[in-house]
């Protein structure tokens, strides 16, 4: 959860993420500087998740590059830092993977439970998904 007191309006919404969480039992990893946890850490709890949830941060690109799963939410409050990297709304960044997605809509709950389902019913679908005749 980006909580950085510096830049508060580009924060997660807490109250949703939390919400939301709770609902489908997901660890929450705190903002660096409420939780401090080390990189290899992090990292390793980002490459073991199904799914891992971000708004546009720091940790938000190391899971990115990485290969992790992500769904990174409001990307819409930056979309002039995105734009600045020829990344523009709508758009994903070109080594992004099936289960990694800039999402241009806000972090709230409707909507991320929404995005989440689509990803689950999109998964689901995938040929890998289905055994095939011998």
């Amino acid at each position: 959860l980006r909580n950085e007191p510096r830049i508060p309006w580009r924060n997660s919404n807490l109250a949703a993420w939390r919400a939301f969480a709770a609902e489908i039992g997901a660890l929450v990893i705190e903002d660096f500087d409420d939780n401090p946890i080390d990189l290899h850490t992090r990292a390793a709890l980002y490459a073991g998740a199904d799914m891992n949830f971000f708004v546009p941060n720091g940790p938000m690109h190391v899971a990115s590059l990485m290969g992790a799963p992500l769904l990174a939410f409001a990307c819409d409050k930056c979309a002039g830092g995105f734009g600045r990297t020829g990344i523009e709304p709508g758009q994903n960044y070109p080594w992004h993977g099936p289960d990694q997605r800039l999402i241009w809509e806000p972090d709230d709950l409707p909507v991320i439970r929404r995005v989440f389902a689509a990803w689950q019913e999109e998964k689901a679908c995938r040929p890998e998904n289905f055994a095939t005749a011998s």
